[in-house]
């Protein structure tokens, strides 16, 4: 599937957001869903047809070696009226053990800066490393 799907870890069934969600493609789940929810966690998964977890939302990495990540977390904060900077909390492994954090951020509904490094201001990021140790329930971080 190209871009970004929702892929199940345990059994790896594929489904595109259309399908999983009200929102034809991530960005608009991003702005539509996830933001107004105030980055609520839960929606980062839903039930996976194999009744073994739930289907997270999955996309390449570019790189020399191309790696595939899994969400684990999502959190942001809205820059501009239109630019929305977040830090996505993901893993290349199955069993979601490994953590990496990846920085992208949304201009409108334009997935470009998905795909691109995003850079961001130091009140910004503060302001989401706090939102990050909020809705993950931890004291330590970075």
């Amino acid at each position: 599937m190209p871009g970004y799907w929702w892929e199940c870890p345990h059994c790896g069934a594929q489904s595109d957001f259309p399908k999983v969600t009200a929102t034809q493609s991530v960005g608009a789940f991003l702005r539509d869903c996830l933001f107004p929810s105030g980055w609520d966690q839960t929606l980062l998964t839903v039930p996976c047809p194999c009744g073994n977890g739930g289907m997270r939302i999955t996309y390449d990495f570019p790189g020399k070696k191309k790696e595939v990540l899994r969400v684990i977390r999502i959190v942001g904060i809205q820059w501009t009226i239109e630019h929305l900077m977040m830090m996505w909390e993901t893993s290349p492994d199955r069993t979601l053990k490994e953590r990496w954090f990846d920085f992208k951020y949304l201009r409108g509904l334009n997935p470009l800066g998905l795909n691109r490094p995003a850079v961001f201001p130091e009140a910004i990021l503060k302001q989401v490393f706090a939102l990050y140790r909020e809705k993950a329930d931890i004291v330590d971080f970075p």
